[in-house]
């Protein structure tokens, strides 16, 4: 019997219908190289086949997943039954991407890492949910981190004690606000605060920062409002911010206050760049900013004048306009257990460089004619055997009366190498470098600056480098499931030229062993640490060891 081409083709369309769904996306090539972030592959077929986006569905995962085997304890029954579920719309407005939209991946990942650097979101994921008639539908899941927290914290670093208390929500009613209240005694002073964010200022772009401290020496207001640079291909941005500040600016050196000054600072920005040009790697902005600011000091107070020489006060005052080109790449690509635990971490592996020149004349206000320039570089890369380095580099300053002042230049480069399971090696190098510097700008070596072994303030100086070593573990315990528990062994090194272009000091060196936890439900930090710390350079007077509760490493 002869059967009709017309009927052998109508059944070869309903097979391949049959073994090919509909709502089916297309499956992505082998990948010639490793994705740089989950789902980059998957996005890009789509993308190759000119998909537009569809329907946006937002999820919102609650902070403990109860239906998971073991996990349905008392005290997650409780954070759940308590925490306000963020609201899909508050999510909706962070998306840079649209229904009708032609699907670009580039956007998907800028949406997750945008999504992931908001402090009460935990964990992302953009996927594809189905295909139809050339629109993907888009799956945006999200998990809740725990926001709303009554908060005692202490922290002790280099024999001294840090004491916060606050109640803050970082998810104020699920609208993504932050509302922060609390106390905080820290080595220099005490502070009653209050503070304000709001990432999405009204469902736009915008952003507000407002923030009220009352200082035991003084006081701050600050408050700004800011569009950034919310995408790549965003064309532009603005922003205004005003601070007034008094407090004591305080000098120390072999871990005592030396010197101590009344210091009143006021500063006005207000700025506003353009994209120039976007390739789809990488692109170029320029624009320009006014800076009004002022720094008055009254006369330095002696507490222990032995210690270091009296600081140089000399009040100043610039107004003018500076010029700004950036240069940045967008190389990003996502990594786990390098600075965090049990969070991704997003870091670009291109270059991103900013640059501003701007010249403050007299004729303004300024105090003196001067030209007050900076420039700020970032570089990433890959390296063989699942490593990669970071480099970054900041150098400020300004020309006035003919010299150089209040200077300064900082150089690191951070290495991770993560060859074996669950461990990563750390070593970090750092060089600072100052130039007839401001009163508020001071180089010290000591605990809060990553020497655990050694008290806060221990030596002062103008040029400093610090290297560190640090072998870092993520177990797979967790302890209320909330924790994930990790060790670190950590060895520091650093050394100071003293204070009025004095020698060096000597080599310092400690080293030190603990525990690492991964807070994995908490808006707040994500790493807490518990060492103790023994100086391998022990001058007289200097304790056998330090215990260091809080992480003053923050690469």
């Amino acid at each position: 019997m002869q059967v009709a081409p017309a009927v052998v083709f109508i059944s070869l369309l309903t097979a391949a219908a049959a073994a090919y769904p509909a709502n089916t996306c297309p499956i992505p090539a082998p990948a010639q190289h490793p994705e740089r972030w989950r789902g980059e592959s998957a996005w890009q077929a789509l993308a190759q086949r000119h998909y537009r986006i569809g329907d946006i569905h937002i999820h919102v995962a609650q902070v403990y997943d109860l239906d998971t085997p073991g996990s349905d304890a008392w005290y997650a029954r409780m954070a759940d039954a308590l925490h306000v579920k963020t609201r899909p719309q508050t999510v909706r407005d962070q998306l840079l991407f649209r229904s009708g939209e032609p699907v670009e991946p580039s956007l998907i990942y800028q949406t997750e890492r945008r999504l992931r650097a908001l402090t009460y979101l935990r964990r992302v994921a953009i996927t594809p949910a189905g295909c139809s008639d050339g629109r993907v539908a888009v799956d945006v899941d999200v998990k809740d981190a725990w926001t709303l927290k009554p908060e005692i914290t202490f922290k002790r670093v280099g024999g001294q004690n840090i004491v916060n208390f606050r109640v803050a929500e970082h998810n104020f009613l699920g609208y993504g606000k932050l509302v922060s209240l609390g106390r905080i005694n820290d080595v220099q002073r005490s502070d009653n605060y209050a503070s304000y964010f709001d990432p999405a200022l009204g469902g736009s772009r915008w952003q507000m920062t407002a923030g009220v401290d009352n200082f035991s020496d003084g006081y701050s207001r600050r408050i700004a409002f800011n569009r950034p640079f919310f995408a790549d291909t965003a064309g532009w941005a603005a922003g205004t911010s005003f601070l007034t500040q008094q407090t004591n600016a305080n000098f120390y050196d072999d871990t005592h206050r030396a010197w101590y000054a009344a210091d009143q600072t006021r500063e006005f920005t207000l700025s506003a760049a353009s994209l120039l040009d976007w390739n789809g790697t990488g692109g170029w902005r320029a624009g320009a900013r006014y800076v009004d600011e002022s720094f008055n000091y009254g006369p330095p107070v002696a507490v222990n004048p032995a210690l270091r020489p009296p600081p140089l006060l000399p009040n100043r005052q610039f107004r003018g306009v500076q010029g700004t080109l950036d240069f940045f790449q967008d190389r990003y690509a996502s990594f786990y257990n390098l600075a965090l635990v049990g969070h991704a971490e997003d870091y670009n592996l291109g270059w991103t460089v900013s640059t501003a020149l701007g010249y403050f004349p007299t004729s303004f206000g300024s105090s003196t004619d001067a030209w007050i320039g900076s420039v700020d570089a970032a570089y990433g890369l890959r390296l063989p055997d699942l490593s990669v380095m970071f480099f970054n580099a900041h150098a400020a300053g300004r020309h006035a009366r003919g010299a150089w002042r209040g200077s300064s230049a900082t150089a690191a480069a951070t290495y991770y190498n993560q060859a074996f399971d669950a461990q990563t090696l750390v070593a970090h190098l750092a060089y600072d470098w100052q130039l007839r510097p401001d009163p508020e700008d001071q180089l010290y070596l000591g605990g809060l600056s990553g020497m655990r072994g050694y008290p806060n303030y221990f030596r002062a100086g103008d040029r400093r480098w610090q290297a560190t070593f640090e072998d870092r573990i993520a177990t797979a315990t967790d302890i209320w499931q909330t924790f994930q528990l990790g060790y670190v062994a950590f060895v520091d090194a650093g050394q100071v030229r003293r204070v009025g272009g004095r020698d060096w000091s000597r080599v310092y060196s400690d080293a030190g062993f603990g525990l690492r936890l991964g807070n994995l439900r908490s808006a707040f930090a994500n790493v807490i640490t518990m060492v103790v710390a023994v100086p391998l350079v022990r001058p007289n007077g200097i304790s056998s060891y330090q215990i260091v509760i809080g992480d003053v490493v923050t690469f």
